[in-house]
């Protein structure tokens, strides 16, 4: 009874750090669309000028 729980203990904090991952990914990932939205949009501009 006791193997199982830490079973399931062990099974929860797992779950628990990948979801935390997975925001951190999908922060970073929209930090970097950002930065590449913001690129295409200076070279748009750019080429537009001249």
């Amino acid at each position: 009874m006791i193997g199982d729980r830490l079973l399931v203990l062990a099974a929860m904090n797992l779950c628990s750090k990948q979801i935390e991952m997975q925001k951190q990914h999908k922060l970073e990932l929209d930090r970097y669309q950002e930065q590449v939205s913001a690129t295409v949009e200076v070279i748009s501009k750019t080429i537009n000028q001249a």
